[in-house]
C-alpha cells in the first residue's frame, strides 16, 4: 500500500474575537495532517494593503474554510474574505463555532472527504496505479494506492469497513479482464459505504457483474475508450479543485521552486477549459489576460481578444473596452509585423 505523508495548507477565515473556538478547530485540523493559515495583521494600517494582501493569500490557496459565528458576521476583514472567495466562485466549507467540540470536528471530518483519493487496481495494472498515486500526490490532496492480489483482498476490505465513515472520498477503480473475484468484493463493499468511484476500464468487453456493482453506487465515468493516465488525472482534477485552485497548481508547476512542465501543461488544459466554461464574473478576463501576457501558457493575442470580447460584450463587463481596442491594436501590429517578415523573406 502507498499513503501520502504530508501536510495540506488551509486558508482559515475566522474572527479574532473567536480565537479560543478557532483554536479548536486549528488543533483538529493539525490532527488530520492539515497545516491552518491563521495570521494577525496588526502590522499593517493601510486597509487597501491589508485588503490586497487578503485576496493575494486566498488566490494562493485551494481550501479554504470559514469559521462562522457572530463575531465573524460582523467581521469586516471576514466578510471581506468570504465575500472574495464566493465571487470568484472557490469552493469553502463553513464551519458553526456554536456547535460543540464533536459536531466540529464531524464537521472537518467531511471537509477531509474532499481531498481523499483512494486508487485501487489488480496487479496487471500496478504500474500505471502507481504512477497516477505518484502524480496525484504532487496536489493538495491525501493519496492511497492499493493493488489487489488473492492474498490481501480481506485485509483491505477490513481496513475500508474500519475507516469508512472518516476517510470517504473519491475511489479511482483501475480494473481488466483479470479482474478477480475478489476485486468485485473490494468494489461492493465500497459502493456500500459511499464513496464516489471513478471507474476505468481496460477490458476488451464490458464486465456484466461490476457494471451491476457500479450501477448502486455514486459513479462519474471517463468518455474514452482507452483511457490515459493524463486523462484520468484530468478527471480527478477537474472533479475535485475549482478553476482558481486549478490555476494555482498550474503557475506553481511553471514558475514555482518544483518546476514540472508536463504537470503544468496538464494543468493549463483543465484550467482553459473550467474557466471558460465557469460563471464565475470575472473568468474569462482571467483567461484572456494569461493568453495576453503568457506565464503559464504562450501568448496568443487572438484567443486573449476572443476571451475579453465575451466578458465585455457576453457579460456586460464594459469597463474592459479600453482593453479589447489594446488587443486589436496589438493584433493588427503583429499581422503587419509578420506581413514586413513574408515580403523580406521573398526578396531574399
Amino acid at each position: 500500500m502507498l499513503s501520502t505523508n504530508k501536510e495540506i495548507w488551509v486558508f482559515l477565515s475566522h474572527s479574532n474575537e473567536d480565537y479560543e473556538k478557532v483554536r479548536i478547530v486549528r488543533n483538529l485540523l493539525e490532527e488530520m495532517h492539515f497545516r491552518p493559515i491563521m495570521f494577525y495583521l496588526l502590522c499593517l494600517n493601510d486597509e487597501e494593503e491589508v485588503s490586497d494582501l487578503i485576496k493575494r493569500e486566498i488566490d494562493a490557496r485551494t481550501r479554504f474554510i470559514l469559521c462562522d459565528s457572530e463575531n465573524a458576521k460582523k467581521s469586516k476583514w471576514v466578510q471581506t474574505e468570504v465575500n472574495y472567495i464566493k465571487r470568484n466562485r472557490r469552493k469553502f466549507q463553513t464551519i458553526d463555532l456554536s456547535k460543540s467540540e464533536e459536531e466540529i470536528a464531524l464537521s472537518l471530518k467531511e471537509f477531509k472527504e474532499q481531498v481523499n483519493v483512494f486508487i485501487s487496481s489488480p496487479e496487471s495494472l500496478a504500474k500505471m496505479a502507481t504512477e497516477l498515486y505518484e502524480r496525484l500526490d504532487l496536489y493538495d490532496l491525501f493519496v492511497e494506492c492499493n493493488v489487489i492480489s488473492e492474498d490481501n483482498t480481506r485485509d483491505l476490505i477490513n481496513v475500508v469497513m474500519r475507516t469508512s465513515q472518516s476517510e470517504k472520498g473519491l475511489l479511482v477503480f483501475l480494473y481488466d479482464d483479470t479482474c478477480s473475484e475478489n476485486c468485485k468484493e473490494y468494489l461492493r463493499e465500497v459502493v456500500a459505504m459511499g464513496r464516489t468511484i471513478l471507474p476505468v476500464n481496460f477490458s476488451k468487453e464490458k464486465d456484466v457483474e461490476i457494471e451491476e456493482i457500479l450501477s448502486e453506487g455514486d459513479v462519474i465515468y471517463l468518455d474514452n475508450k482507452v483511457p490515459s493516465v493524463d486523462d484520468i488525472m484530468k478527471l480527478v482534477l477537474d472533479k475535485l479543485f475549482d478553476h482558481k485552485s486549478i490555476h494555482v497548481f498550474a503557475n506553481n508547476f511553471r514558475n514555482g521552486k518544483d518546476k514540472n512542465d508536463k504537470e503544468a501543461d496538464l494543468c493549463w488544459d483543465v484550467y482553459e477549459t473550467k474557466a471558460w466554461n465557469s460563471d464565475a464574473p470575472y473568468a474569462r478576463v482571467s483567461l484572456a489576460r494569461e493568453y495576453r501576457y503568457g506565464g503559464i501558457t504562450k501568448k496568443d493575442l487572438k484567443k486573449a481578444y476572443y476571451c475579453l470580447q465575451y466578458a465585455v460584450y457576453g457579460e456586460h463587463l464594459t469597463h474592459y473596452e479600453r482593453d479589447l481596442k489594446e488587443l486589436q491594436s496589438l493584433i493588427e501590429e503583429e499581422k503587419s509585423g509578420d506581413k514586413k517578415i513574408e515580403e523580406n523573406d521573398v526578396k531574399d
